[in-house]
């Protein structure tokens, strides 16, 4: 009756063909952060890789959360820093422990926030 159908032997690594695009080239590389300045208390001005300047108020965020009490002062949060990758900016409290934000949720705010402020800005006239 039926025949079974002989199954091809498995190849080797080496021998499987090459997709045209590499796994590097399909995925998104996020810019890094080059510069990190304080504007205000809470308000940083923050400079990525690829051009793109934006302003982040933070304040929100530090103004709750135990986490954040370090930031609440305004001299602690001039000592913003970017970190060795440029993939976040980083503060360290007096008991060495870091606290971070990544570079890819500030840029998200970034361009939140410049949306709203347009927005705001026509609503206005």
């Amino acid at each position: 009756m039926g025949q079974v159908a002989k199954k091809p032997a498995a190849r080797r690594v080496d021998q499987m063909p090459v997709r045209s695009s590499s796994r590097q080239n399909r995925v998104k590389k996020l810019p890094r952060i080059i510069s990190a300045q304080p504007v205000i208390h809470g308000v940083l001005k923050i400079v990525w890789s690829d051009g793109y300047e934006g302003v982040v108020d933070l304040r929100p965020t530090i103004a709750r959360g135990r986490i954040f009490t370090y930031l609440q002062n305004a001299k602690n949060f001039t000592k913003v820093r970017v970190s060795e990758y440029g993939h976040s900016i980083e503060w360290i409290n007096e008991k060495g422990e870091q606290i971070d934000f990544g570079a890819d949720g500030l840029r998200a705010k970034a361009e939140n926030q410049a949306r709203l402020n347009e927005v705001a800005s026509v609503l206005q006239y």
